[in-house]
């Protein structure tokens, strides 16, 4: 399994090429699984985190999806799954691949839900609930996720609990997911539960 990852924010970031990404989380990796980039979209530019770099770089756009710092070297999107990275030498150049893994310091590294192994930015995007009839959209954090029903202003936190296996929210409501595309709610005295399943990969707000 691949692990370098690359990671764009919370914007819809389009590529020349037509690729959209959508969401918070994207993530590329090398096959020799040796390195890591963690990557924030910075209007056209990107914001490049690397086991490879003692600090953050900037990448500038210079062209149709290639991305080039300050000391030369280039991030070029080749395609919907694959990125080249280029030293500034030309010693060192490698092929990162999409991937759904976040490396294991992040705090959105991969998580249980009832048996399912899963990364909770894997569970972004609009979900529905026939028990209250209404849509809702769920958004990855750094210990969890977030929700907001449609109509509703204020978001709510759900934080994973690795001992329970449940993510909970402050009044201690709860979340399991029975797969990527179905999750139960069940109430803080469990005198509630509702059913929810995603409707799109895209979050509506």
């Amino acid at each position: 399994m691949k692990n370098i990852l690359v990671y764009f924010s919370l914007f819809i970031f389009t590529f020349s090429f037509n690729y959209t990404v959508l969401g918070n989380r994207i993530i590329f990796a090398s096959k020799n699984n040796k390195v890591w980039f963690q990557v924030e979209k910075s209007k056209n530019d990107l914001i490049v985190e690397s086991n490879k770099f003692k600090r953050k770089q900037l990448f500038y756009l210079v062209k149709n999806n290639v991305f080039e710092n300050k000391l030369g070297a280039t991030i070029q999107v080749l395609n919907d799954e694959e990125i080249l990275y280029d030293d500034p030498n030309h010693r060192l150049k490698f092929k990162l691949y999409r991937e759904e893994i976040t490396p294991k310091e992040d705090a959105r590294a991969m998580t249980r839900s009832n048996g399912l192994e899963m990364n909770t930015t894997q569970l972004e995007g609009t979900w529905f609930s026939n028990s209250v009839n209404k849509k809702l959209a769920i958004v990855s954090t750094r210990n969890g996720f977030k929700i907001k029903f449609s109509g509703a202003t204020q978001w709510t936190d759900f934080e994973y609990n690795k001992e329970s296996d449940y993510f909970f929210d402050a009044k201690g409501n709860k979340y399991s997911f029975k797969s990527l595309n179905e999750a139960e709610w069940i109430a803080a005295d469990d005198s509630r539960k509702i059913i929810i399943t995603r409707v799109s990969n895209s979050i509506e707000y």
